[in-house]
């Protein structure tokens, strides 16, 4: 009798297994096939991908990238690219060509440093497990062209991921990543730079200059670019009034007679590290996401976007939900409105034709911009649907 009750509870047991899996399957084989769009934007996506498709595959002599600033998509000839780099990889300077694939001798130094690491100590059990790694392959490299330079050149992107030292970079960079609070000239983003921009009394005969280093990782720029800004300050006989520095991107104001003067000393710093500046042109000079400009005494800042940088962002017309949509909007405007500290009419003409670009209603930017501006929180933001 037990073993009669045991068998039909198995049987019971694998019909319903079955159900499921037939369930689960139609599931499955229905959104496979589910690929027939509904709306009219669905099907002109699905035309313009199909398009695009057919189009990449009947031209292999171009290829498309995204640019190194700005967001754009960029169509290159794929000879032009290639051209450009090889150039980069042969030039002598930055890489040097290696007999045969080294990756596996430098894992296996890796590992052998993990397990030295763990014998004194300096990490756990779990952190050796996730630094050791098996299989891994040589990093590649890729180029995204500086469209908003003269030529177009590369930016070199080296990618590491599943090469050996991916992790352990990655570990270091934990470690690291706060170092950039110890370092006086250091501004973390634009909001840092516009609370110091507002506090500079600028002296006579003074001019906005950039000076502007090579490329450099994000930590090693800021490493060595505290060190060469500490030793630069020190030799200096005049005082380099708001200096400021973002990665490698510098800002200060310098005495008008003597930019060069200024220039040759950043260049002595080291042959491999050697910079470029750029001055104010009428009263303006742009850095990071804003445009700083000269008063009388003080300067003032507004929101600024490159000629060259795409002005796409989250589409209206999209499928995301509307909340989203909202809150990419809201995002916006409270962004340019703390970057700005001037101008405030021009301010939303740009806020405007920047959002009407990504299709969004017209009475929703108005609505957002004056609920915004009088300082409602964003919860009071969401309008009804569009029927």
């Amino acid at each position: 009798m037990q073993n009669s009750t045991a068998s039909k509870s198995r049987t019971d047991l694998g019909n319903m297994l079955n159900a499921l899996r037939s369930k689960v399957s139609n599931i499955i084989c229905n959104g496979l096939h589910s690929n027939n769009p509904k709306s009219a934007i669905d099907k002109y996506l699905y035309r313009l991908m199909d398009v695009t498709t057919a189009f990449i595959r009947d031209n292999p002599e171009i290829i498309i990238v995204k640019s190194d600033k700005g967001n754009k998509t960029v169509i290159m000839w794929r000879a032009d690219y290639e051209s450009k780099m090889r150039s980069l990889l042969t030039n002598g300077e930055d890489y040097t060509e290696q007999e045969g694939d080294k990756t596996t001798g430098y894992e296996r130094q890796k590992n052998e440093i993990v397990r030295e690491l763990r014998e004194r100590k300096c990490i756990d059990e779990r952190t050796k497990r996730v630094l050791t790694t098996y299989n891994t392959r040589a990093p590649a490299i890729y180029g995204l062209p500086k469209i908003h330079k003269p030529g177009a050149p590369l930016r070199p992107i080296v990618s590491c991921v599943q090469s050996p030292m991916n992790g352990i970079s990655q570990f270091l960079s934990l470690i690291l990543k706060n170092i950039s609070n110890m370092h006086e000239y250091n501004v973390k983003d634009s909001f840092m730079f516009v609370e110091r921009i507002q506090k500079v009394v600028v002296p006579p005969d003074y001019i906005m200059g950039l000076p502007m280093g090579g490329p450099l990782s994000p930590i090693a720029a800021d490493i060595i670019m505290d060190l060469a800004l500490k030793t630069i300050v020190d030799s200096l006989d005049f005082p380099l009034v708001c200096l400021t520095k973002y990665a490698d991107d510098i800002f200060c104001l310098i005495p008008k007679d003597r930019v060069e003067e200024t220039l040759q000393v950043f260049n002595g710093f080291h042959p491999t590290l050697q910079f470029t500046v750029e001055v104010e042109v009428n009263g303006g000079l742009p850095y990071l996401d804003t445009f700083v400009l000269r008063g009388v005494s003080t300067l003032d800042i507004v929101w600024y976007k490159k000629p060259t940088s795409s002005p796409r962002m989250l589409n209206y017309v999209s499928k995301h939900p509307l909340q989203l949509k909202v809150a990419t909007a809201v995002g916006f405007i409270q962004r340019v409105s703390k970057l700005t500290t001037t101008n405030r009419n021009n301010m939303r003409i740009s806020i405007f034709t920047q959002l009407r670009i990504n299709n969004y209603p017209s009475y929703l930017i108005h609505s957002l911009l004056d609920r915004h501006l009088k300082g409602r929180t964003s919860s009071q933001l969401t309008p009804k649907p569009i029927q």
